[in-house]
């Protein structure tokens, strides 16, 4: 439950949104088994804003020595890590991790459930890392920055995406993509085909909609714009978006407002006609 926020700085070593480390002392017999304590290190957000960092960064980090080796006695779930802004990483040192879960009881090492429930939400500009991984869960958001044919995250190493869900989920007002551009969202990635979110529709600001389409290409996975609508202007026509359907309820909330004003305006103006037709007549 642990709660990080990094606007700007300089960091070399690792950075932990949580972190928790027992040791339980081992039984010869039994190789530990007997008995162990459960650690996890759940629900930690961590938001890096800006900063420049060559290290490791952990939504979660467990580790259990001594107790026995089941999956449970290490935990990292249900962590959140978001970049926004412009934080700057080391292409070579680098790496992000959702979760980390080791197990050692005396003889082997094991690992638990670092997996998880853990998010990666990207809002920053393009990035380079060393190796990055345990997601279940990637949304990007694409700020006005961003160009056609970027990388936003480029990978050394790379990233084992199986049963992971990746999106977009919000493109800025500002942004300048047009229909047929395509994204690079990461660009080294490894594993079984990730749960794609296909063709959806995405929001520009609050006023618009996209069709984009999420998808794999060899080893990258990429996003592009694939169905814009041409709307008809008095000056010819121009690409744009589909207007999103809820800014009705922008308009629609003043439409009352105006009935009454136009109704009493017209009770008025028919009480004065009225009025004026009897005095003239005496």
């Amino acid at each position: 439950g642990n709660t990080i926020v990094i606007n700007d700085g300089s960091f070399i070593g690792s950075i932990y949104a949580g972190y928790a480390e027992a040791i339980t002392m081992i039984d010869n017999a039994t190789q530990g088994e007997s008995s162990s304590i459960r650690v996890k290190s759940n629900a930690n957000t961590l938001t890096l804003n800006g900063g420049v960092f060559s290290g490791l960064i952990y939504g979660g980090y467990a580790s259990s020595f001594g107790g026995a080796p089941t999956s449970e006695n290490a935990t990292a779930i249900n962590n959140t890590i978001t970049l926004s802004g412009s934080p700057v990483f080391n292409a070579n040192s680098s790496e992000i991790w959702g979760g980390y879960a080791d197990i050692f009881d005396g003889i082997s090492s094991s690992y638990g459930d670092a997996f998880t429930g853990n998010t990666f939400n990207f809002a920053a500009n393009p990035i380079s890392l060393n190796k990055m991984g345990n997601f279940a869960f990637y949304n990007f958001y694409l700020n006005n920055n961003i160009k056609n044919n970027d990388v936003l995250i480029a990978l050394t190493n790379a990233a084992n995406i199986d049963n992971a869900a990746i999106a977009v989920t919000g493109i800025s007002k500002d942004s300048g993509l047009v229909k047929g551009d395509a994204i690079t969202l990461i660009s080294n990635v490894t594993g079984g085909e990730p749960t794609l979110n296909n063709t959806q529709k995405v929001t520009i600001g609050t006023a618009k909609l996209a069709d984009v389409r999420v998808y794999r290409e060899n080893d990258a996975v990429k996003a592009s714009l694939d169905s814009v609508t041409q709307l008809s202007r008095e000056n010819g026509p121009t690409t744009g978006f589909d207007a999103n359907p809820q800014t009705k309820a922008y308009l629609e909330g003043r439409l009352p407002g105006m009935f009454l004003i136009n109704q009493g305006s017209d009770l008025l103006a028919g009480l004065d006609t009225a009025q004026l037709y009897r005095d003239d007549t005496g």
